[in-house]
């Protein structure tokens, strides 16, 4: 910020300088002008307007590098927008698939205990009919 300040205000010193100077070393007035020959004056009169288009695109220069540092300064906004949006959205994905993976496993660990449930409740009455036909058969074959 105070360098910025130091170039604004070096700038204007050193024009006011170079307008003070060129304001001293002119000829004596316009009575000198004229009095040159007429090719002084269209070398003059052109080297007037080389200056004034010098000063047009100077100062279109500086307006466009003015702004292309806006452009950037905004690019950069953008950019450092964009992957702060990313990285949240990564670490919301990431939480996402660990609790969807978390719940998950639950519902495996669920299913496989149901199913265990499920075989034990299917081999008990099964064993039970077959050992009651069993000790059936036996009382059969001992008192027939």
């Amino acid at each position: 910020m105070k360098v910025a300040l130091f170039k604004k205000i070096f700038s204007l010193i050193a024009f006011l300088a170079v307008f003070v100077f060129a304001a001293e070393t002119s000829p004596a007035g316009m009575d000198s002008v004229q009095a040159l020959p007429d090719q002084t004056k269209e070398l003059l009169a052109e080297i007037a307007l080389r200056d004034s288009l010098m000063a047009v695109r100077d100062s279109s220069c500086v307006a466009e590098k003015d702004s292309m540092r806006f452009a950037l300064t905004m690019e950069r906004a953008i950019s450092q927008n964009w992957q702060q949006s990313y990285e949240t959205m990564r670490k919301d994905g990431e939480a996402c698939t660990q609790a969807l993976r978390t719940a998950r496993e639950e519902n495996e660990n669920k299913v496989n205990e149901a199913e265990k449930s499920n075989s034990s409740s299917v081999i008990v009455p099964t064993s039970t009919f077959l050992g009651g036909l069993g000790i059936g058969m036996l009382l059969f074959w001992l008192f027939f």
